[in-house]
């Protein structure tokens, strides 16, 4: 994990943003907006780069431990916000544009609260309608710290709404194990239960 983003454009706030669940079969794509303080991480958290090692890449962080690495991503967070854009949604405008509104309307409130901000999104797709500098950037949550606490935040915030949706299933679909993805677990709950009122029915799976 390296902040080189962050070396690369240190005169400027950078404003990291992720999405969680955008290949899910249910449930809503989750992004995250965050900009993050260097200066308390580096003194509160004894080092920046040892606490961005551990929420490098939010799928890869052991689920015993991501709430807890969380808490310190909100610690050290300057300004932060989540959004969600349920399946709905999803269904009418497909998932690549409720991705992208998703991205504007986390990003553009936080960016809004500092001078000449640069948003950096993870990925090849950038939202529009907006006077304020956006980039996206491959694999940026190995790259930048911002993005890399924006994947992680947004994937708990997302990971704790399916759980909670899972309560009112009876244990039918699994959604507080898989969350939603496509596992042999969900399909063959699919097979035998059909969709739930969170799935996405735009997704073949769902519709078939």
């Amino acid at each position: 994990m390296s902040g080189e983003l962050e070396l690369t454009y240190r005169e400027r706030a950078i404003v990291g943003v992720d999405e969680v669940g955008r290949g899910a079969l249910a449930g809503p794509v989750t992004v995250a907006a965050v900009v993050l303080d260097g200066d308390l991480i580096s003194e509160a958290l004894s080092g920046i780069d040892n606490v961005c090692r551990e929420f490098r890449d939010s799928k890869k962080v052991p689920k015993s431990i991501r709430a807890a690495v969380a808490s310190k991503v909100y610690g050290a967070a300057l300004v932060w916000n989540i959004v969600s854009i349920p399946n709905w949604v999803i269904d009418n405008v497909g998932i690549r544009s409720a991705t992208l509104v998703g991205m504007k309307e986390a990003a553009v409130p936080v960016a809004a609260k500092f001078d000449f901000p640069l948003i950096i999104v993870d990925g090849v797709d950038v939202f529009g309608g907006t006077n304020h500098h956006v980039v996206a950037k491959k694999k940026a949550d190995n790259r930048s710290w911002s993005v890399a606490a924006a994947s992680l935040i947004a994937k708990v915030t997302r990971d704790a709404l399916m759980t909670e949706i899972h309560l009112s299933y009876d244990d039918r679909y699994g959604f507080d194990v898989h969350f939603g993805y496509g596992t042999k677990t969900h399909l063959k709950a699919l097979e035998e239960h059909g969709p739930s009122e969170w799935h996405r029915m735009s997704f073949k799976p769902c519709r078939r």
